[in-house]
């Protein structure tokens, strides 16, 4: 068996790019395209004209075997991905929170106790949503030098002093 890999799409100004699935059973490709996501026509990826649909459901869109390129508005992608990899899974922790603190109060009730430690007691803090965007590039520099640090150190690659400082400007 052979993997093959798909190729980067190019950074195309204002928008997200990524490959949809024409194959995908829980989200489709027309429920991605009522999200506002737009499929990318071969001329406007100079390079791209040899993986151009002639014909079928998605004539002159870019398709590789039943991967299919698209693109969103960057503040729309921003936005999706806020609410769903920051905002629903902050408040998913702060109720967790809350429900060990009820725990924590019933138990009190029978004269026992419950202690949450500072880790579950952060869960609930919001950090702020940070730029997605920024994830690939597409919104500006990828990471802060901080962040590249902090990257490297998660990664095994920083020795004792710079470890420090990156924990003190990253955490």
């Amino acid at each position: 068996m052979f993997q093959h890999k798909l190729p980067d799409l190019p950074i195309l100004d204002g928008y997200h790019v990524c490959w949809l699935s024409k194959s995908n059973q829980s989200t489709s490709v027309q429920a991605y395209l009522q999200m506002g996501y737009e499929l990318i026509k071969a001329e406007e990826v100079p390079g791209f004209e040899y993986a151009s649909q002639v014909a079928g459901d998605y004539p002159g869109c870019i398709m590789i075997n039943e991967m299919i390129a698209a693109k969103i508005r960057l503040e729309l992608y921003n936005a999706y991905m806020t609410e769903s990899h920051h905002t629903q899974p902050l408040e998913q922790a702060a109720a967790i929170h809350r429900g060990l603190e009820g725990s924590g109060q019933e138990l009190s009730a029978s004269k026992s106790r419950l202690n949450i430690g500072s880790g579950t007691k952060s869960l609930s803090v919001d950090p702020g949503a940070p730029d997605f965007t920024r994830l690939y590039g597409e919104g500006g520099e990828p990471y802060a030098p901080h962040e590249l640090k902090y990257q490297r150190m998660q990664n095994g690659e920083l020795a004792g002093d710079e470890l420090e400082d990156v924990r003190e400007t990253a955490l």
